[in-house]
């Protein structure tokens, strides 16, 4: 996923190709002063609060698998993300 700050474009991408179309959301709020977690659940993520004797579930599960995750410190071109993919899977592209 991308996000470009200036323009307020989010992109979503999977197996190095867009899918869905560019959103523009109404409202971004950058996390400031909590980590960043990537696919990980309790004991690392605080649980939801739940009633008596309900199991508590992370706050935002994730099921499935995650490769090679990288951050940056602007939005990646969809050449650069389709590059990254094909690089990942042995491809040189």
């Amino acid at each position: 996923m991308t996000y470009d700050g200036p323009s307020q474009t989010l992109i979503l991408y999977v197996d190095g190709e867009q899918r869905g179309p560019k959103v523009n959301p109404v409202v971004y709020v950058p996390n400031t002063t909590q980590p960043l977690w990537i696919g990980a659940g309790l004991p690392y993520v605080p649980s939801r609060p739940q009633a008596a004797g309900v199991v508590a579930s992370p706050l935002f599960p994730f099921v499935g698998a995650i490769q090679d995750v990288a951050v940056y410190n602007a939005a990646l071109t969809s050449d650069v993300i389709l590059r990254h993919f094909h690089s990942g899977n042995g491809i040189d592209a």
